[in-house]
């Protein structure tokens, strides 16, 4: 099984890392760049460690978690950052000297040795490579994925973890998600196999070979435990032999291969580029703006436009809301004072307008508007992945509305910028879940205007 490189997985950040790495309790934390408009992939690995990723980029790490004991010889921070980088991140954290401050200079020596400039692969391939691992396992876990969704992303972790750098840090994770694709197996129905594209029925059926496999390794004596899944292949191969007899009946002699069927078939087709009209996000804040006066106490600054307003205090990674204030007339301008805790960060911390009578009504609200923001940026995402660019378009649209009421401008702008031809593409390979549209009947990525 492939292990990571010796300079770790995510070897471009370590500098970074160990500049964001503090101590909490008995762990320590990394905590790195917010997530970007489909939230942020994790995997519990047994021990309880953590990494998390972006969903729509999972070469990029967006943080990690492990046992703050010795944390200098995690297998994960190693298989990250590679030994060196683990011991200086471990350091770093140790002795304080992150405290999650920004960074003043990168002259070598100031803030310890500096060893992110080492290469061993490509920029961002053996990340991207474990990342999708992280993305995989984020599929077959969502009990909101449709089933049949949920065992091919489990085939697919299965069959890519030998080759994939890094592999062996997941491997232990292998008999958790062979239950739950066993568990998603029994749900699947003849009607949702029925309704399937006889090629892509087949390309399951023969994904599900390498999860077959893998599973009557883990389960040993006990084969019986997979029958959900044979049964489920089962189904697929009479479809997929079913519809290649529809198609080679519909021939004429004269076009019917003289060795059978191909294996696969594939649908070609291609979209003009859709145009966004340029213009403000729905839902965007009025420009705003904060000092801090000390380390509790933020000052904010606003329009005379917005009197009678409120100011809201969020976590930029979390959408976590910290204080809330009225705004309040002073000369020409609207000032605000809140406090908040003192070992946040200003680069953590964003604004949100909320008027009077939203108070109460966005008590609770924030954290369901972010569910089903992040919802429909995986849908997005998802549709991206396959060639649906105007299935993608369309959920980015509504991505960046939920963005834009939840009053996170910043993501709201990256999902609009992602439904446009100017959007910054980070191409990432399909998996073969999205084909099944797995996010495309949830119902929180109904609209968000309005």
């Amino acid at each position: 099984m492939a292990e990571a490189p010796p300079n770790g997985l995510f070897w471009s950040v370590i500098d970074r890392a160990a500049d964001r790495a503090e101590i909490d309790g008995d762990r320590l934390v990394v905590d790195l760049d917010p997530c970007g408009p489909a939230g942020a992939s994790s995997v519990e690995l047994p021990g309880g460690d953590v990494i998390q990723v972006d969903h729509l980029d999972p070469a990029r790490l967006v943080g990690a978690e492990v046992d703050g004991e010795d944390a200098g010889g995690s297998p994960l921070l190693v298989a990250l950052f590679g030994g060196d980088g683990a011991m200086l991140v471990a350091e770093r954290a140790r002795s304080g000297r992150s405290s999650r401050r920004p960074r003043t200079s990168s002259r070598r020596g100031e803030n310890g040795p500096s060893i992110s400039r080492r290469r061993a692969l490509p920029l961002d391939l053996a990340a991207q490579r474990a990342g999708r691992l992280v993305v995989l396992t984020d599929l077959m876990t969502d009990p909101a994925v449709d089933p049949l969704a949920r065992v091919a992303a489990a085939a697919e972790f299965v069959e890519s973890l030998d080759t994939t750098p890094g592999g062996d840090l997941f491997a232990p994770i292998v008999p958790r998600l062979i239950d739950g694709a066993v568990d998603a197996a029994s749900e699947v129905d003849d009607d949702t196999v029925a309704s399937l594209d006889p090629v892509l029925a087949g390309r399951l059926s023969a994904e599900l070979g390498a999860l077959l496999a893998a599973g009557f390794s883990v389960t040993g004596s006990a084969p019986a435990a997979m029958t959900p899944v044979v049964r489920l292949v089962e189904m697929l191969e009479t479809h997929r032999r079913h519809g290649d007899a529809q198609i080679l009946s519909a021939m004429s002699p004269a076009e019917q291969p003289l060795d059978g069927l191909a294996d696969a078939f594939a649908d070609e087709w291609a979209m003009d580029d859709l145009q966004l009209a340029d213009g403000p996000v729905r839902g965007s804040t009025p420009p705003m703006s904060f000092v801090r006066r000390s380390p509790s106490v933020l000052e904010v600054t606003a329009p005379r436009v917005h009197e009678s307003q409120w100011v809201r205090v969020l976590r930029t990674d979390g959408l976590v809301a910290l204080a809330t204030a009225p705004l309040r007339l002073d000369g020409l301008m609207l000032h605000a004072e809140l406090v908040v805790p003192p070992d946040t960060h200003s680069r953590d911390l964003g604004l949100q307008l909320v008027g009077p009578d939203e108070l109460d009504a966005m008590s609770g609200a924030p954290a369901d508007l972010v569910r089903r923001a992040v919802r429909a940026g995986r849908a997005a995402t998802s549709a991206e992945r396959s060639g649906d660019r105007s299935a993608a378009f369309e959920r980015w649209r509504r991505c960046a509305a939920w963005w834009g009421r939840v009053g996170d401008d910043r993501r709201a702008r990256q999902a609009m910028e992602r439904g446009t031809s100017r959007g910054g593409r980070v191409m990432v390979d399909p998996v073969l879940a999205d084909e099944l549209d797995p996010f495309g009947t949830d119902v929180l990525i109904e609209s968000g205007d309005g």
